[in-house]
């Protein structure tokens, strides 16, 4: 009777144990995950943020998901405590305030167009949802500092800034569509 009693008992601790962990998971020590999505009302970032937001609309309510107009002044202001750029600056998303990680072996900024829309030629960033996906259910990918994005009339980014994001990434691998 007494095993019984006790392997009633683990089980049980097993179970709370694997409830715990499914409650917590994309989150760091028991706190939500929270990813904010900064866009433009321009039509290819509306176009990203349809597509963003279809991809995060099955997380709902599993994150706290904010979508932040970036040409409201209040949120320009917290995009540049963030490091990315107020002008010049089409789509960025923030996960738990950092907005880089490193996945894979590379280091990726979730700031400019993702893979999907390489196709409009300018502010391209090395990010796809892939990566996206990647870090939101583990964020201890995501690095400790921001960098700072500078972006140039026109989308052109200066080559050490394209170096820092690992801009080597081949077209197609790890993209959705």
């Amino acid at each position: 009777m007494k095993l019984f009693v006790r392997t009633l008992i683990l089980i049980v601790f097993i179970q709370a144990s694997f409830f715990v962990a499914s409650a917590t998971a994309g989150s760091t020590a028991g706190e939500e995950t929270t990813i904010e999505v900064f866009y433009k009302n321009q039509p290819p970032s509306m176009e990203t943020l349809s597509q963003v937001e279809s991809f995060l609309s099955p997380y709902q309510g599993d994150f706290d998901i904010r979508y932040l107009d970036m040409e409201e002044p209040d949120n320009a202001a917290y995009m540049q405590s963030l490091g990315f750029p107020i002008e010049h600056f089409p789509f960025g998303i923030a996960i738990n305030g950092k907005t880089s990680a490193r996945v894979g072996g590379e280091t990726i900024v979730f700031g400019n167009f993702p893979g999907f829309m390489h196709h409009i030629g300018r502010h391209q960033g090395n990010w796809t949802l892939d990566h996206l996906e990647a870090v939101i259910m583990d964020p201890e990918k995501l690095l400790p500092d921001n960098p700072v994005i500078e972006n140039n009339p026109g989308g052109e980014q200066d080559q050490q800034q394209q170096e820092r994001q690992g801009q080597g990434q081949r077209q197609g691998r790890g993209q959705r569509q």
